[in-house]
């Protein structure tokens, strides 16, 4: 990110500021194998969650730039359409 355009041009300041931010990430795994938690599907998408906020019942992601999208058993499924 440092090394972009976008980031040199902000202020120093700014640079500063938004140093240590993650960008957004998208994680694509592309399996041979179906997914126990998606029967019948070969999408899906996952973040990753806090355990206390699981037991509490308020799953809301640790972060919004982290995504992992899943294509089970993808060569399966790409033969037949």
């Amino acid at each position: 990110m440092e090394e972009s355009a976008e980031f040199k041009a902000l202020p120093k300041k700014e640079r500063e500021k938004r140093r240590y931010q993650l960008p957004k990430t998208i994680s694509v795994w592309i399996c041979d194998f179906d997914l126990p938690s998606a029967k019948n599907e070969y999408w899906d998408e996952w973040a990753l969650y806090s355990r206390h906020a699981i037991r509490n019942g308020m799953a809301v992601p640790l972060s919004k730039k982290n995504k992992y999208i899943f294509l089970a058993n993808f060569w399966k499924h790409r033969s037949t359409t």
